[in-house]
């Protein structure tokens, strides 16, 4: 129970904390399209991720990237599913709007979240923090509040929000959260949670191309 207790009170901290730092970096980059929050956060994310790696490798030692393929099924289920019921739904009820008007998003950010925040979350929610919570609560109790930070930085947990009650628990990360905690326990290879957080980002990009009104129907999941 006293685990359970901290890992709450460590959970609200670190959701609130890393908030801030979000605020804190955006504050400091210059405004337009390179001073939006996600970049921001993007860089905290990046520079934590990258010292959770290089620390937990070479005084670790354990960082291994190979897998069976068998692990990677859950992500092609994910991609694979997303590019046939999308393709379905375009076939079977036409759009009346022209979707390359409604997908104006940027290739080169749809590639950011595919290649990039992948796999500088995976190292500091799943290695960094989820290895912390893991050590005091155990694989299931510490993951899965892994996984509640994860979904609650989404939401931009900041002290004045958490203070006001104003924070929200978004489905898709913390499903997300919980997959890929059992993914990298599982399996002990950083690739695999990576590949899997990297095709879930990706079925954005493919509803975005071929049927966008899905980014409306899971509206719950994307948040």
């Amino acid at each position: 129970m006293r685990s359970v207790v901290l890992l709450i009170a460590l959970t609200l901290l670190t959701a609130c904390g890393l908030a801030e730092l979000y605020l804190f970096v955006k504050s400091l980059l210059p405004p337009g399209p390179s001073g939006e929050l996600w970049i921001a956060a993007a860089w905290v994310n990046t520079l934590l991720g990258a010292f959770v790696l290089l620390r937990w490798h070479f005084e670790e030692g354990r960082i291994r990237l190979g897998s069976a393929w068998s692990w990677h099924l859950p992500a092609l289920v994910i991609f694979g599913g997303a590019a046939l019921v999308a393709w379905i739904t375009r076939v079977a009820l036409p759009m009346h709007a022209d979707p390359d008007a409604i997908s104006s998003h940027q290739p080169v950010i749809q590639w950011m979240f595919i290649l990039w925040v992948p796999v500088i979350e995976e190292a500091l929610f799943r290695v960094g923090i989820g290895g912390i919570f893991r050590g005091i609560g155990g694989g299931w109790v510490g993951g899965y509040f892994s996984a509640m930070v994860f979904s609650l930085v989404h939401s931009q947990p900041t002290l004045d929000r958490l203070l006001a009650m104003d924070v929200g628990l978004p489905l898709g990360p913390l499903f997300l959260g919980i997959i890929c905690e059992w993914l990298w326990v599982k399996s002990r290879s950083f690739a695999v949670p990576v590949v899997f957080h990297a095709a879930c980002n990706a079925t954005v990009a493919v509803f975005i191309s071929v049927d966008p009104r899905w980014l409306h129907w899971l509206r719950l999941l994307y948040g």
